[in-house]
């Protein structure tokens, strides 16, 4: 089955599968061979659980080890995780798509933690909608799969004190969230822990999805929220965060690790009047202009918009990104619950999300057209 999902995930160059059936045999191949990665088994005829991956792992540091289990075997698989696999999976929940991107994933991290000199840390964004019902959700979503398809390891951030927009999207249910992670104090929240609780995408991000229950959001304080994303940084290339449109103590703990801060507002006259009211609190949370942008998008084609060079004037700072009408294509890509950019890759909305997403990977933001 895993060799038949790689080689259809694979395209023009599907993975070369090796597969043994014991772990002996399994440690001598690597031992002999040439592999990129190991897709270890938890459950074989001669090893089970946790010493599985401990006898493989002390046997062949050097290989990237993604560990395969079962839902009932979750625990080891995350104990194996903090103890160096690169990463696990779970039988039954497999996808061809999923398999060979988090197995390249795997084989990135393991160049950079063995070679020369450690990964320089991620990128942190930071989106926040000037008013309710921005799309500041979709824009995330979407610009981490833009992410993913550019080649990126992304974690998207569901910073909110109640499950919100990433559940409702995605029709997904964690098992684990960010309320979990609160509960620990600050000094505990690492990578690892982080790692445990971020849920792997179909489309290749990594999530956090917000509290489920509204009392774990109270503990979103800033010593927290910057231990988190210390964390992430240390995970992926990419951290984007989605941020509440009401004022709160998480955006200006956010916002001092964040570059850029984008403001996202509906191509309306309202929703750049919500833009002009939220400068004082941008300015207040520290941000200068020269790390800010904002994304404008385009609900209703019917009614009068303003245009992308007066809502810059009246900011004063570029629009990175301009999204054209999407209702019908956002709502097929709801129903099947991915982003828009995975849906209808060939739209245009979808292209300007991957745009935007390019512009994000620059060194300095550039304005878009438009």
């Amino acid at each position: 089955m895993i060799r038949e999902a790689l080689s259809a995930a694979g395209g023009t160059a599907p993975a070369q599968v090796h597969w043994v059936d014991r772990l002996a045999t399994g440690m001598e191949a690597a031992r002999d061979g040439a592999f990129d990665a190991v897709l270890l088994d938890l459950s074989l005829p001669d090893s089970r659980g946790f010493q599985t991956f401990e006898k493989f792992h002390s046997h062949v540091p050097s290989l990237p080890v993604v560990v395969l289990t079962g839902l009932d075997d979750e625990e080891i698989a995350l104990r194996a995780a903090a103890e160096g696999a690169q990463d696990y999976l779970v039988k039954g929940t497999l996808k061809p798509a999923a398999i060979l991107r988090v197995l390249r994933f795997a084989v990135q991290r393991n160049r950079v933690s063995t070679g020369p000199s450690r990964r320089a840390p991620g990128k942190i964004v930071g989106f926040m909608g000037a008013k309710g019902g921005s799309g500041t959700t979709t824009i995330v979503l979407n610009v981490a799969a833009a992410l993913v398809r550019q080649g990126h390891s992304v974690a998207a951030l569901e910073m909110r004190p109640f499950r919100a927009g990433f559940s409702l999207q995605l029709r997904l249910s964690p098992r684990r969230d960010l309320g979990d992670l609160l509960k620990l104090d600050e000094g505990k929240i690492d990578s690892v822990e982080l790692r445990s609780h971020l849920v792997l995408a179909d489309f290749g991000a990594h999530l956090l999805f917000a509290p489920q229950d509204p009392e774990s959001g109270a503990r979103l304080d800033q010593p927290r929220i910057e231990a988190l994303l210390r964390a992430a940084v240390d995970l992926v290339d990419y951290v984007l965060l989605d941020l509440p449109s009401t004022p709160s103590n998480v955006q200006p703990a956010c916002a001092r690790l964040c570059n850029p801060f984008l403001l996202v507002l509906d191509r309306q006259m309202t929703g750049l009047a919500a833009g002009r009211n939220t400068l004082p609190l941008l300015r207040f949370w520290g941000l200068e202009s020269d790390c800010l942008g904002s994304v404008v998008v385009t609900k209703d084609p019917m009614s009068a918009y303003v245009s992308s060079a007066q809502v810059a004037m009246d900011l004063g700072f570029p629009v990175v990104g301009v999204i054209p009408p999407a209702a019908e294509a956002l709502a097929a890509s709801y129903k099947l619950g991915a982003p828009l950019v995975v849906t209808d890759q060939e739209s245009l909305p979808a292209e300007s999300l991957e745009l935007l997403a390019k512009r994000l990977a620059d060194p300095v933001l550039t304005e878009a057209a438009g």
